[in-house]
């Protein structure tokens, strides 16, 4: 039951790490700063920051040797893992039982001191650790451990920063996909209305002059209703294409609005047949401009 429980912590251990999207990347400044401090602090010529992975460790930055992965079980680091123990400092390896027979204190390049702090993101799932090494034996002060500790903490912001950073851009490049698609549907939709709509607007015009001695009054006015009720349904379709490009025009720019034609469109939709009068009572121009209107006759609903 034991191994079952282990085996499925390990799963969505490995599962947590791969969501960070960090193995096998680019070394990042980020990142080497913080080892290259966490040499310093210590006075060692050796550190590192590890990811543990499935069947080996990955250095994702490093001081002192180049080696990018080593085997999982050859890892300082897995002692440390499968022992939870949030953080280890063995000061002369070669006299450690748990250590003394590895490659790398036995052999090449004979490490005999290591100290290291586990990676824990903020859901308890361990990464890896931040690690730092030397070829003699030695004893870490306080300060330098709890800075160590310190320096740890801030390995898992910067992986929490890039990962959020990661999701931001996958995000928005996928609302610019959709934003194209829709940029792409309303093109596609406004060229098909504007095709009949440019062959209403032509036929009106075309019916009028051909034949617009031989209907009476009311026939000349219903065409022109249709004519006027075109033209501004085409100006709508050509907002939409103008809504759709606006990211590129200049935000910032303004416009001044010529309120007379505004109103002239608005009661030329309203009263196309003008049956109505209508009078401007007051006007009030606080960046706006306030009306009363006065019909002569009830406006049907």
């Amino acid at each position: 039951m034991d191994k079952l429980i282990s085996l499925t912590n390990e799963h969505q251990r490995l599962a947590t790490l791969k969501s960070y999207n960090i193995l096998d990347t680019q070394p990042e400044k980020d990142f080497d700063d913080i080892t290259e401090l966490a040499s310093q602090i210590c006075q060692v010529p050796i550190s590192a920051i590890t990811l543990m992975d499935k069947d080996r460790q990955w250095f994702k930055s490093k001081v002192g040797f180049d080696k990018v992965e080593i085997p999982r079980e050859e890892a300082f680091c897995t002692y440390m893992m499968d022992n939870n123990l949030k953080s280890i400092e063995v000061q002369n390896m070669h006299m450690d039982n748990h250590f003394n027979t590895n490659p790398y204190v036995a052999g090449d390049p004979k490490i005999a001191f290591y100290a290291g702090v586990l990676l824990i993101d903020p859901d308890g799932q361990t990464l890896g650790s931040l690690c730092v090494y030397d070829l003699e034996p030695k004893q870490l002060t306080d300060f330098q451990l709890n800075a160590l500790e310190k320096l740890a903490h801030q390995v898992i912001q910067l992986l929490e920063l890039r990962k959020k950073n990661a999701l931001l851009e996958e995000n928005n490049a996928n609302l610019l996909s959709k934003y194209n698609e829709l940029e792409q549907f309303a093109r596609v939709v406004s060229h098909d209305i504007k095709s009949p709509l440019n062959n209403i607007i032509s036929l009106t015009n075309l019916f009028q002059e051909e034949y617009g001695n031989s209907i009476d009054e009311a026939g000349n006015e219903y065409l022109e209703y249709i004519s006027k009720s075109s033209l501004e349904l085409k100006n709508f379709v050509d907002a939409i294409l103008i809504y759709y490009k606006s990211d590129t025009i200049n935000t910032t720019q303004k416009e001044e609005i010529n309120w007379n034609e505004l109103f002239r469109k608005t009661i030329s939709m309203l009263d196309s047949k003008n049956e109505y009068e209508i009078f401007f009572l007051q006007t009030i121009p606080f960046n706006f401009i306030l009306t009363k209107w006065r019909w002569n006759k009830s406006f049907p609903i």
